[in-house]
């Protein structure tokens, strides 16, 4: 029997991989519900939230291009009026009724196929974490904590990110998760001490390497790729942007890659790292590893054996 209650903590203990984990969808769609109205699955909420939405969703992916909705709550909005926001499209429809919502999304899909845009351009980025207890209680417990603490940091800075409580994102073992956007960027395993620096690295332009589970617009190896190198780039301080050069799939448990690493504008090393010291390309390898973690609170002592992908080999070149 696990000494803890929450599925998080023994993926922590387990050591999984978290670069590479992000949930993956061509789409991602929030939209504005009271979280007291939020049901165990998100799209089953009560009250006057309209049915039909996941069937939706799964129809609408059918062609290819995946379908992902989630929904999102924060203090002060209109409980009687609701508000969409679309991604990567990065737009944004609000003042709906909830009665509008299956027109407003037949739209968005109709414009979208003709490739155009929908709805308003979003301003500000956005932060959405993961506090739907109803679903997981690690959700619950540690998504709470550091949405309260991104909130009223964001407000105290006077920061343009809109902060919003979001229901399940994916990946409850790696509670306190969050996605950052329009930049697809998600994050697993924060705590409210890792605000500050996740803040930090958000102003300038900069990934939190140390919570980064992957870009939630690109997916398999090149997710992987991508996700692990920001993270083994950041242990040796270098303040890079990756282009991924090359990939290759050699065998089903092993792959690699060529990445170009580029300086971002206005880098500073961190202490110690010379800039002539920092090579200008890599070589990397990865293999497959199995790892034991439980898939949800309710079911800790039934541990899974997961594959996941870790770095076996960097060779630096010039």
């Amino acid at each position: 029997m696990s000494d803890t209650h929450f599925c998080s903590d023994l993926t922590r203990r387990s050591r999984e991989p978290l670069a590479g984990t992000a949930p993956f969808a061509d789409h991602f769609v929030f939209i504005t519900w009271p979280k007291r109205n939020w049901g165990h699955e998100a799209l089953d909420s009560i009250k006057e939230f309209p049915g039909g939405l996941k069937n939706w969703s799964r129809e609408q992916s059918a062609d290819g291009k995946k379908i992902t909705i989630r929904l999102a709550s924060r203090g002060g909005m209109d409980p009687k009026k609701v508000s969409v926001f679309f991604y990567p499209e990065n737009r944004e429809v609000r003042g709906l009724e909830a009665g509008d919502l299956p027109e407003c999304l037949d739209r968005w899909i109709s414009e979208s196929r003709r490739g155009k845009t929908y709805g308003e351009w979003i301003e500000k980025n956005q932060v959405f974490v993961c506090t739907h207890g109803r679903h997981d209680r690690c959700c619950a417990k540690f998504g709470q904590t550091v949405y309260k603490k991104l909130r009223d940091q964001t407000k105290a800075e006077n920061l343009e990110i809109e902060v919003w409580e979001a229901s399940h994102l994916g990946g409850h073992r790696f509670a306190a998760n969050l996605m950052l956007l329009p930049q697809g960027h998600f994050h697993g395993h924060l705590t409210e001490d890792m605000i500050p620096a996740f803040l930090e690295a958000w102003k300038s332009e900069r990934i939190h390497a140390s919570s980064y589970r992957g870009h939630s617009f690109t997916d398999g190896p090149r997710q992987v790729a991508e996700a692990q190198l920001v993270q083994y780039c950041s242990q040796q301080g270098w303040n890079v942007e990756l282009n991924l050069e090359t990939l290759h799939e050699d065998t089903g448990s092993e792959f690699r890659c060529r990445v170009s690493l580029n300086p971002l504008k206005g880098a500073a090393f961190q202490a110690g790292t010379e800039h002539q010291h920092q090579p200008h390309r890599l070589e990397a390898k990865f293999r497959v590893m199995e790892f034991e973690s439980p898939g949800a609170c309710d079911a800790l002592d039934d541990v899974e054996q997961r594959r996941c992908w870790v770095i076996n080999d960097v060779k630096l070149t010039e």
